[in-house]
């Protein structure tokens, strides 16, 4: 499983995905995502939170 498949499955972007794992997020969005990754068991790799930079 990986931020793709959570996408996928809340019927998000990955953008959207990122953006909430990174607490930006809408609360509609939150509660749609936050359900997928209970379901799934999603946990994000500290490759992919490498990634990400802050600019």
């Amino acid at each position: 499983m990986n931020i793709i498949d959570i996408a996928k499955l809340a019927g998000v972007s990955k953008s959207t995905v990122s953006i909430y794992l990174n607490e930006l997020m809408q609360a509609s969005k939150v509660e749609k995502i936050q359900d997928v990754i209970d379901k799934t068991s999603f946990v994000p790799s500290n490759h992919g939170k490498s990634l990400h930079t802050k600019n």
